[in-house]
């Protein structure tokens, strides 16, 4: 987020801001609950996330100055971000030579495509799992009501608003006269939104099920103990 935030130096901050902590909640969620639930079979997912970003890069190849390439499509797997080949140019105002359309290009069509690789891996993990067809890590603890309630109240939107807020992200940089009311006002709903994802999965994310062996009033008895 910090190497991302000093690289667009210039650009719409409060957009940047909204994108950037959208994509990274929703890839980081899915991650996590990837590995938890297949493990080794997750890292699979990481193929197509790697050729997708070096098909990208390759197609921003004649307008890629200053931009540390191999870094930037390793650490975009996971969270979208570019890399300056000479970090110090950020200390120094008006060096850079890193083209902003570039850089909001290459991020923006990345994450576009990334985010849905990603949710439809989270979705087919899911379905493979609810079918008892992959076995999960057994440390696991949550129960099936509170797996159903993440992936239809938490994931879900969160993709929807990480979508949306990265195609903002790439109309306000390539139209950068738009109003700024509009631009606010848009970041401001689409922060509202993703906040409102993350207090409603915490208020209202179902209880976990008691031990194997104990029934509910006995879990009620204990909490009152």
């Amino acid at each position: 987020l910090k190497a991302s935030l000093d690289v667009f130096s210039g650009c719409d901050t409060f957009s940047l801001i909204v994108f950037l902590l959208s994509t990274i909640v929703f890839r980081l969620s899915c991650f996590i609950g990837l590995f938890a639930f297949s493990t080794i079979w997750s890292l699979a997912l990481l193929v197509p996330l790697l050729i997708t970003s070096c098909i990208v890069a390759a197609r921003h190849r004649e307008s890629q100055t200053g931009i540390n390439l191999f870094t930037s499509i390793f650490c975009s797997t996971f969270v979208t971000t570019i890399i300056a080949e000479d970090p110090s140019v950020k200390e120094q105002p008006g060096k850079s030579n890193i083209d902003r359309n570039t850089l909001a290009s290459i991020s923006a069509i990345t994450s576009f495509i990334h985010l849905p690789i990603i949710f439809s891996g989270v979705l087919v993990i899911y379905f493979i799992t609810n079918a008892s067809l992959l076995a999960t890590d057994p440390e696991l603890k949550l129960n099936e009501d509170q797996i159903r309630f993440l992936m239809i109240y938490f994931l879900t939107p969160l993709f929807i608003v990480s979508f949306a807020s990265t195609a903002w992200f790439y109309f306000v940089h390539k139209k950068p006269s738009t109003n700024k009311i509009i631009q606010v006002t848009t970041n401001v709903i689409l922060l509202g939104l993703f906040t409102f994802v993350l207090l409603y999965t915490f208020v209202y994310l179902p209880e976990s099920a008691p031990p194997v062996g104990m029934d509910v009033n006995d879990t009620v008895t204990m909490n009152m103990t």
